[in-house]
């Protein structure tokens, strides 16, 4: 009773027994439901060994009541919902906390990363308040698109700069690849640039540079070396490509790609100015040549036409007076072929005074009309303007008429001989395209035109050749046009020829215009005279023959045929000396050298240049305003150049008759 006594007070137990060893009940407890409950069900029966005082008295069986278990079950499962429930809002709030926290600013970096990464947007920066780890994160990322759009900025100008430099260049740069298709072009782009790019060199240039450009492309990437390639393009365009392997990377040797650097430079203008510069050394050397032979040749002359025009002074006798005229005349024809010599090599005298150039050209025009076939008409259009200019009528003369003749000799059938005059102004660009380097400013154009059969274009390059001629043996001796070419030379001129085979030819001079008027040139017989004159010629005829004519005339002559003979006798006597007459090419000392010595004795010295080998560049200074007379000259033209010489300005030639 007392053990069950104890389980009674347990509200959980609905039953008790306790039985023996044997089975037999000793004692019973039953739980008595209230009227209001519904009886218990006893689901749960335990088995249990009950000792009493260190003696076992038998067998407990219990009973229990599954209710209140289930009450404290389900008690407990909904404070577990409860709980779990709470769990889940708080781990949500922690999600969403470590969202906003890390999450989110690692989501909104890495999509900026992505924008960075594809399309380059380096002016987004990220924002973010606090100064942690995520803080310092987003700094670091913005100073890293700073960083980057620094360096693009610096990049980019770097290469605009580069571009720049690169199309100022007067070149063409261009980027091929092994196939000879164009990769880039830089330089100066042609207009369709866009159209070039990605084609082909067949496609560029004509099949022959395109073979070379081709070829020069293969051999620089076998060789690894630069290749240089010169080649012709149409209306004689030449130009040169330096061709250069371009070296890349590991990635693109290992794509295999490889492409080479192409520098095109246009030739044309250098090729035209070398041609230009190949011939005038070819004809200054000509020249000289010329000039050497011609200045033996004149004295020779000089002295036949001294002896003859010496002979015919004392003379008589009729037929012997025409042979001595036969004899002057044909030295004058020879004369006038030493003088296109002359002309050619720039080293005749020349007598430089204002001419008008309308003038010169009416003059041979009238001298034209006479002569040429009449089936050729001889026109003429000349500027009202003043066509003045610098320089010796005669030798200017000589070249218009030398154009007439050829212009004649072009038209065999009959044609028109066109004269014209005009006052042009060349700029830089116009004067470019001439011959020889001249100044800007206003020049005096003369054109000689004919409608004759025109000059092949291969023989252009040789027309100013001397002794060069397209004529039949007998019909030219090929100094025409070379005394003209060295004439305008001398000048301070240009010549240019447009001419087409059939079409005629026009030659066409530009001469500077001088800013005095032309002086009519006094015409008359030269006076015989008197004074005391020193002549000073190595050549033993024209010494001879000159000093015999000119005492003939009057004047007494103490001739040297050495310069520093002749400058003792004036040191000694030049207070005697009335004038001195000089030649320019002479052993020991040149005419320049013994005019400035003579200077030193007496400045006011009265000297006359008489010489057919004058180097009128070289001796410029030293000889401006001395008289010159060109040998072979006649007795007429000496007498009254000396006689202009020694004449005081306050004499009349007739007062010293």
């Amino acid at each position: 009773r007392e053990i069950l006594g104890k389980i009674a007070g347990n509200p959980e137990v609905v039953r008790a027994t306790l039985v023996d060893e044997s089975g037999h009940e000793l004692a019973r407890y039953e739980k008595r439901p209230r009227a209001d409950e519904a009886p218990e069900r006893a689901t749960l029966v335990a088995d249990k060994l009950v000792s009493h005082k260190g003696a076992d008295v038998g067998h407990l069986v219990l009973e229990s009541s599954t209710t209140s278990v289930e009450q404290r079950i389900a008690i407990m499962a909904r404070r577990f919902i409860v709980g779990g429930l709470v769990l889940i809002f708080v781990c949500a709030l922690l999600a969403l906390r470590l969202q906003q926290a890390i999450t989110g600013p690692l989501a909104r970096l890495a999509a900026a990363m992505r924008r960075v990464g594809q399309r380059g947007e380096l002016g987004e920066r990220l924002q973010y308040a606090g100064d942690d780890e995520i803080g310092v994160l987003y700094a670091r990322f913005n100073d890293m698109l700073e960083q980057l759009q620094q360096r693009g900025k610096e990049r980019a100008e770097t290469q605009l700069w580069l571009r720049t430099l690169v199309e100022s260049l007067p070149d063409l740069v261009y980027v091929f690849d092994e196939q000879g298709r164009v990769v880039e072009i830089l330089g100066v782009a042609t207009p369709a640039t866009e159209a070039v790019a990605a084609k082909a060199v067949r496609d560029l240039v004509p099949e022959g540079p395109a073979r070379l450009l081709l070829a020069a492309i293969s051999q620089t990437l076998e060789s690894g070396a630069p290749v240089r390639v010169e080649y012709e393009l149409g209306d004689e365009q030449v130009f040169e490509a330096l061709l250069t392997p371009v070296e890349h990377g590991e990635v693109e040797k290992r794509a295999g790609e490889r492409h080479v650097l192409a520098v095109a430079r246009d030739l044309t203008e250098r090729k035209r100015l070398e041609t230009q510069l190949l011939r005038a050394q070819k004809m200054e050397a000509v020249g000289q040549l010329a000039g050497g032979v011609a200045h033996d040749f004149n004295n020779l002359l000089a002295g036949i036409m001294g002896f003859a025009e010496v002979m015919a002074l004392k003379e008589k006798n009729p037929a012997t007076l025409e042979g001595l005229s036969r004899i002057l005349e044909i030295c004058e024809r020879a004369g006038d072929l030493v003088r296109q010599l002359l002309a050619f090599s720039r080293k005749v005298p020349s007598a430089r005074r204002p001419v008008d150039l309308n003038e010169v050209v009416a003059r041979v025009r009238d001298m034209l009309r006479r002569t040429v076939d009449p089936r050729i008409d001889v026109v003429d259009a000349l500027a009202r303007e003043g066509c003045t200019v610098e320089g010796d009528p005669s030798q200017l003369e000589s070249a218009v008429l030398n154009l007439g003749v050829n212009a004649r000799d072009a038209m065999p059938e009959g044609g028109t001989i066109r004269l014209t005059t005009s006052i042009v102004t060349l700029d830089a660009t116009a004067i470019s395209a001439l011959d020889r380097p001249l100044s800007p400013g206003e020049y005096v154009q003369l054109s000689v035109a004919d409608t004759g059969f025109g000059i092949p274009e291969e023989l252009l390059s040789r027309i100013f050749e001397p002794f060069f001629t397209t004529k039949e043996a007998g019909k030219g001796t090929g100094l025409g046009l070379a005394a003209v070419y060295g004439t305008v030379a001398a000048h301070h001129g240009s010549i240019e020829v447009r001419t087409a085979p059939g079409k005629g030819s026009d030659f066409r001079i530009f001469l500077p215009r001088a800013t005095t008027q032309a002086v009519p040139v006094p015409r008359g017989e030269p006076p015989r005279g008197s004074g005391r004159l020193m002549l000073v010629d190595d050549d033993t005829s024209v010494r001879l023959t000159a000093a015999e004519s000119l005492e003939a005339l009057g004047y007494s002559v103490d001739a040297f045929d050495r310069p520093r003979s002749a400058l003792a006798f004036f040191e000694r006597n030049h207070a005697l000396v009335d004038g001195v007459i000089i030649d320019m090419v002479m052993p020991q000392m040149s005419g320049a050298e013994l005019l400035r010595r003579l200077r030193e004795v007496a400045p006011a010295v009265r000297v006359l240049i008489a010489s057919g080998h004058l180097g009128v560049d070289e001796h410029e200074a030293a000889l401006a305003g001395v008289p010159i007379v060109q040998k072979p000259f006649s007795l007429a033209a000496l007498a009254t150049a000396v006689q202009r010489l020694i004449q005081k300005p306050e004499e009349s030639p007739s007062a010293r008759a």
